[in-house]
């Protein structure tokens, strides 16, 4: 039945087995001199090995109902399997020192490790360095409960690559003429090695009135070099890319944070917090091609473009210019800014749309209790960013692909239908007029905010709790995802997407309300 039915029914099996095994070693001594210096000095060694192994069977047409063991499949036998494992070790040194609890200074230096990579090149060393002071303890001494300035520097690494990247590699999972055979699969890279990230953060923490009131800001700086990327070759290698470590790419920004409690009673208590996040994504280095150019890793992309200077992977594409009212012929700018229109795409010039990385991202909470009723409230929110409906291909054509196969949404009904009209939406017609066609007319304002959660409960008194011989009993609602704000109310799709800032057709989040009891004993 089913798909099964027009090969007299299929069966697979498909099994997969994974290890890892983790040794960790540490050892810490701590002291301390005349009570004010104190020393702490840890050494860690880890070693991590994983292992996975697949084992795989298919089989066709079996003589009757009911069976499924592979082994009594009469046609189109199949079976495959794998194997793939990795080795991380490494070794960790950290080192704190504390001077009367007002200056504390950390670092750390790490040794590490991974089969990724060629001999000689498998390892990399890795530190930090930091530093906090306590001004409180010397100044404003009676206006803050806290108040620390921080910093640190240092580098870490990546190792995210594939298995075998840095191998020549030849595969033999062909066959030629019933015969096995192999081909080379991998042009290999022997002085690959680690992604390296040097991270520069500077902050400052407080708490005053009592704690009442606390609140923290920070500067970061992450340059990220040495990246892991595959880099096009010439195809007379016989190779579309190889692994490299090239290129570097600079996300900095400031992370701040204040809270309050605006009402802090034996009965009541109501805390206001609110946390806000900026971020500026730069690529400062790309790998360059034989003649000393810069090559592009969004080459072939009708979307996007990779640029020094720019934000990694930035829209780039035509500038919508709306529907011509004689004719209801879509319109883009051919210079990709302003001016002139044409009605053929391809005349108009690709320009910079914007960023799918968000430039600021936050999020306000606030927690009452009044005795024993209880309410939570928790809202996100992300802006500075474009988002593309790409599925709109799909939907808002305005020829046969939804005249006559697929269908069209409600917005089709607002097309151009005689010289005058003033609509987005162009006339619709059989022939082509590539108006889905890849352009700014899909991308919109990514600006959103989200009411994630809402709880509303009560808590049973002890005095009942105790004559019931519980240690406590509570009852609540709960609603996540009740209200989405969206900027740009052309947006159709859910506004919170992955980082390359593409909407999807998934589930959307879902809206519910959920009533519980939480029982304790």
């Amino acid at each position: 039945h089913g798909d099964g039915d027009g090969v007299k029914g299929y069966s697979e099996r498909n099994m997969s087995n994974d290890y890892t095994w983790v040794t960790q070693n540490s050892l810490n001594y701590n002291f301390k001199i005349a009570d004010i210096h104190r020393f702490d000095l840890t050494g860690v060694f880890e070693h991590q090995k994983f292992q996975n192994e697949t084992l795989y069977g298919y089989g066709e047409n079996f003589p009757a109902d009911g069976l499924t063991n592979i082994s009594s499949a009469g046609a189109n036998d199949d079976s495959s399997s794998s194997f793939t494992d990795w080795l991380n070790t490494s070794y960790l040194g950290m080192f704190n020192y504390s001077l009367s609890n007002r200056l504390v200074l950390d670092a750390t230096i790490r040794r590490e490790g991974s089969s990724r990579f060629a001999r000689g090149k498998r390892f990399g060393t890795f530190w930090s360095v930091g530093a906090a002071y306590n001004l409180h303890r010397d100044i404003f001494t009676d206006t803050f409960n806290l108040l620390r300035v921080r910093g640190s520097y240092g580098l870490t690494g990546n190792s995210g690559v594939g298995i075998n990247a840095y191998q020549a590699l030849l595969s033999y999972d062909a066959d030629y003429d019933g015969n096995g055979a192999a081909y080379p699969s991998v042009f290999g890279n022997p002085d690959l090695t680690w992604e390296k990230n040097n991270t520069f953060d500077v902050g400052l923490e407080f708490e005053a009135l009592n704690r009442r009131l606390s609140g923290s800001v920070a500067y970061f700086d992450k340059k990220t070099f040495d990246l892991l990327q595959n880099v096009p070759l010439s195809r007379t290698t016989g190779f579309a890319s190889q692994a490299q470590n090239v290129g570097e790419v600079r996300n900095s920004g400031i992370e701040a944070m204040l809270g309050y409690d605006i009402i802090k009673t034996n009965d009541i208590t109501w805390n206001l917090s609110a946390n806000i996040a900026t971020l500026a994504n730069e690529v400062t280095k790309l790998a360059l091609d034989g003649n000393g150019n810069p090559i592009n890793p969004s080459a072939g992309s009708s979307y996007k473009n990779t640029e020094v200077g720019q934000p990694i992977g930035y829209w780039f594409m035509p500038t919508w210019a709306g529907v011509n009212v004689d004719t209801g012929r879509p319109e883009w700018f051919i210079n990709g800014v302003d001016g002139d229109k044409t009605s053929d795409i391809n005349a108009a010039a690709r320009y910079n749309q914007g960023t799918s990385i968000p430039k600021y991202t936050g999020g306000v909470s606030t927690a009452l209790n009044i005795k024993n009723v209880f309410l939570n409230a928790n809202l996100y929110f992300a802006g500075g960013h474009k988002v593309y409906e790409q599925y709109a291909q799909f939907y808002m054509r305005t020829n046969n692909f939804t005249l006559a196969t697929y269908n069209g949404v409600e917005e089709l009904l607002e097309r151009w239908q005689k010289p005058g009209d003033v609509t987005d939406v162009p006339k619709l017609s059989f022939v082509n007029d590539n108006f889905h066609a890849t352009s700014s007319r899909h991308l919109y304002d990514g600006t959103f905010a989200r009411l994630k959660d809402i709880t509303v409960g009560y808590n049973l008194p002890s005095t009942v709790t105790d004559y019931l011989g519980i240690d406590g009993l509570s009852f609540s609602v709960r609603g996540t995802n009740l209200y989405t704000w969206v900027k740009d109310k052309d947006m159709k799709l859910d506004p919170e997407t992955q980082a390359a800032g593409y909407t999807t057709l998934t589930t959307p989040p879902v809206k519910s309300v959920i009533f519980g009891v939480n029982l304790k004993f």
